[in-house]
């Protein structure tokens, strides 16, 4: 007979003094007149994996609003069939208007 151990569930965002630099993904976004800001987002969780990218769910550091937010793997777009491919799902991803879409 044998007896499994449980393990406490831990809290899905682990405290700001103990992130790690690759659970970080940084959003630079250059305003209208040309300042630059930069969104901080942790990763939360792996939601899905794809043909060239990755998809977490991840949480604004500053906001705690949390969102899917895709990573395109680099090392996927050297083919231009590929740079279509993602170029063609921007463009998908421009056209929904949904409140829990950003």
């Amino acid at each position: 007979m044998s007896v499994s151990k449980h393990k406490r569930p831990q809290s899905r965002t682990p405290q700001k003094d103990k992130v790690e630099e690759n659970n970080m993904i940084y959003e630079y976004v250059r305003r209208i007149d040309g300042t630059q800001i930069v969104r901080r987002y942790l990763k939360c969780g792996l939601l899905g994996k794809g043909g060239f990218a990755n998809c977490f769910i991840s949480e604004n550091t500053e906001s705690k609003r949390r969102a899917a937010t895709k990573i395109v793997l680099k090392d996927e777009l050297k083919t231009h069939r590929t740079r279509l491919r993602l170029a063609n799902e921007i463009k998908l991803h421009k056209a929904l208007h949904h409140p829990n879409v950003v």
